[in-house]
């Protein structure tokens, strides 16, 4: 059985964020879209922080405890959990376009039941593509930004290069304010964002689920037939990978 909605399914694809970058990038292919992405997301975060700090003499040295090339999580999240987290649309949208139309290749979805599948992805769809939740995201990513000052969490109260010295105390340095306008909230959208989508496919599922699906108890994968839903799960790794580093 085939469907063309099926087998276009994407959870990537869509959004005010995604048409914007379609806009501006409409000649180029997917895969040189979220590439350019990734390059552009370092370029904007880390290259910057760098240049800024070394201006302050706050990149390396002994001038604060903590220099920004030495401080692990704020290089892991620019170099590392930034370009994770667009490289990985490529991989999870194809990986759960699989699964969808597998619905459709295994049997589970019989011909008079298609319908109402066609029905779940769109509702799923109109969800993906609504403009309010990322605006909603973007307003949670940067919530924390209005108390720019605060330490980073694993910093604490160290010496360390978001602060400069300043006569008798301390002040928020150049690249300080960067990270805290800048990266932090592009990479809490980022992440927020991909929460929306593992929401908008928890949905899927569970619409699907209550569907009149062609289950086989004796099915060879211990799971009625629905095996294959279980391996997609495993690519969301990458991004507890990328909010782990």
């Amino acid at each position: 059985m085939y469907s063309s909605i099926a087998e276009n399914f994407s959870l990537a694809r869509g959004g005010p964020f995604y048409r914007l970058q379609l806009r501006l990038h409409a000649a180029e292919e997917e895969a040189v879209r979220v590439a350019g992405r990734a390059a552009a997301a370092v370029l904007l975060t880390w290259l910057p922080l760098l240049i800024l700090s070394a201006q302050q003499g706050l990149a390396l040295g002994t001038r604060v405890r903590i220099p920004f090339l030495w401080d692990f999580a704020a290089n892991a999240r620019c170099l590392i959990a930034l370009p994770l987290l667009i490289a990985s649309e490529i991989g999870i949208d194809c990986k759960l376009r699989a699964v969808v139309a597998q619905f459709l290749k295994s049997g589970l979805v019989k011909q008079a039941g298609l319908p109402a599948f066609e029905a779940t992805i769109k509702k799923v769809i109109r969800l993906r593509d609504h403009t309010l939740p990322e605006l909603v995201i973007a307003i949670f990513a940067y919530i924390p930004s209005w108390s720019i000052q605060n330490h980073e969490i694993l910093l604490g109260s160290t010496s360390n290069w978001h602060w400069v010295p300043a006569g008798s105390g301390e002040a928020l340095s150049y690249a300080g304010w960067w990270f805290g306008l800048i990266c932090a909230p592009v990479f809490r959208f980022l992440l927020l964002r991909w929460l929306w989508r593992m929401l908008l496919w928890a949905s899927f599922l569970w619409r699907v689920s209550k569907l009149d699906l062609v289950l086989v108890p004796t099915h060879p994968d211990l799971a009625a037939g629905l095996g294959f839903v279980s391996e997609a799960q495993l690519w969301f790794g990458a991004i507890t990978l990328a909010a782990a580093s």
